[in-house]
């Protein structure tokens, strides 16, 4: 028995696509409602996807439950045409045709192309007509609203199967092309391949049709250039970003700044010209309190400050210059070496660099001001970086995150107190 598909409104894929939509609005509730971490604007992403998926929750559930009648097989054997309609899910009916009653199988098709030039995709509308011995007529359509676009398979079943059915006639109108599509199907009895079907497209078709192949690559390699981190790099350079990688996550998971450093030895073994190489030498050192060496790796960094590192290259970030942070290097070891001039040059570099809203660049520029005894610059830092823990400690009584990411404190505050006090009678 020969099974011809005319038409499926419920199945499987369907019921698992609204069960992942469901859950995800109730995850996405959730998330929304409960998670007081997340950003705002994270947030305000969950909340507009929760939209989209709530009104797309209709079309889905009116295909789910939909119980009109509709055509949706037709069985052919060697005595019968059968055929079955479905109300939903379920079989409402099945209609027995005794193949020698059929005076007449009429099938014609109407060959279109919808949409615009941008969204161009082919229709076939398929009519049949069947009259039998009793004179009793039947009729029904295939895709009569356009929107069932595989139509064509329907079609080409039903051609495949006309020697089958007696007083089988056929009759189609609309485009030439598709045309030329359905009578290759009739003679070789197979689908036309897909570069006969290039070819006999006009010039127009062709160069749009090639635009959007170009622009599917580039999606494509946009895509890889993001998602892969190692895309673009050469042999030495993934290498190098395998040692980095690895150095980074044994000093900040495994706190073993030795066999970090190990790593970046290695690392610059393949590549010796990248900032991030030695910042994170920087770090290991200072973390080792060899500060010397710490303040050498960063002095080294940079060289390369204006180069966008491997790193970051690799996964395409924005350049950002690493400055900020091999001064902060600088300047921190070089408090503690009592290098109080370097210091002082470092912290002044990046007050004049940048303007964090919350920062401890004053407060050490001060330190070292104070120890060139310029007590009344010095002064001014301590009572600048006061205000800025006052107006922290303020905004906390109020913030959403309050005392989970704690900045400054009350002992922070109490510490530059003591500053000022020093900085006032040693200016005195």
């Amino acid at each position: 028995m020969k099974v011809i598909k005319v038409e499926e409104k419920y199945s499987f894929f369907i019921i698992i696509i609204t069960v992942i939509i469901i859950i995800g609005v109730v995850l996405a509730g959730l998330y929304i409602f409960f998670d007081e971490s997340s950003s705002a604007r994270i947030k305000t992403r969950v909340i507009e996807l929760f939209f989209a998926i709530f009104i797309s929750l209709p079309m889905l559930f009116t295909a789910l439950f939909n119980k009109s009648e509709y055509l949706n097989k037709i069985l052919i054997d060697n005595e019968f045409l059968i055929f079955v309609y479905k109300k939903g899910k379920k079989i409402s009916k099945q209609e027995k045709i005794l193949k020698e009653n059929i005076k007449k199988f009429n099938l014609s098709a109407r060959l279109s192309v919808k949409g615009s030039y941008k969204s161009r995709y082919s229709v076939c509308e398929s009519n049949i007509y069947i009259k039998l011995n009793n004179n009793k007529e039947i009729v029904f359509y295939v895709n009569p609203n356009n929107i069932f676009k595989s139509s064509f398979d329907f079609l080409y079943d039903i051609l495949r199967e006309s020697s089958n059915i007696p007083n089988f006639s056929f009759s189609m109108k609309g485009e030439e092309s598709l045309k030329e599509r359905v009578n290759y199907f009739i003679i070789h009895n197979k689908k036309m391949p897909f570069w006969m079907q290039f070819k006999k497209m006009s010039f127009v078709t062709k160069f749009i049709l090639g635009i959007c192949v170009l622009c599917f690559l580039s999606l494509i390699s946009v895509n890889l250039f993001f998602l892969i981190p190692s895309f673009g790099l050469n042999d030495n350079e993934k290498a190098f970003l395998s040692h980095y990688l690895s150095a980074q996550k044994l000093r900040i998971d495994n706190n073993n700044y030795n066999a970090a450093l190990g790593e970046l030895d290695k690392a610059s073994t393949y590549v010796n010209n990248d900032v991030d190489l030695y910042l994170e030498k920087a770090y290991n050192y200072e973390n080792l309190k060899q500060y010397d060496k710490a303040i050498e790796e960063a002095r080294k960094g940079l060289e390369y400050k204006n180069k966008q590192s491997i790193n970051y290259r690799s996964k395409n970030i924005k350049f950002s210059s690493k400055d900020i942070a091999l001064y902060t290097v600088i300047g921190d070891c070089s408090l503690k070496k009592g290098y109080y001039k370097e210091a002082y040059q470092s912290f002044d570099y990046i007050i004049k660099k940048v303007r964090y809203k919350y920062t401890d660049a004053y407060f050490k520029r001060g330190i070292a001001l104070f120890h060139l005894k310029k007590y009344d610059s010095a002064l001014e830092d301590f009572i600048i970086h006061k205000d800025i823990i006052n107006n922290y400690l303020k905004e906390q009584k109020t913030s959403q995150y309050k005392d989970k990411y704690p900045v400054y404190n009350e002992k922070n505050l109490n510490n530059i107190d003591l500053w000022i006090d020093s900085s006032i009678k040693a200016k005195n």
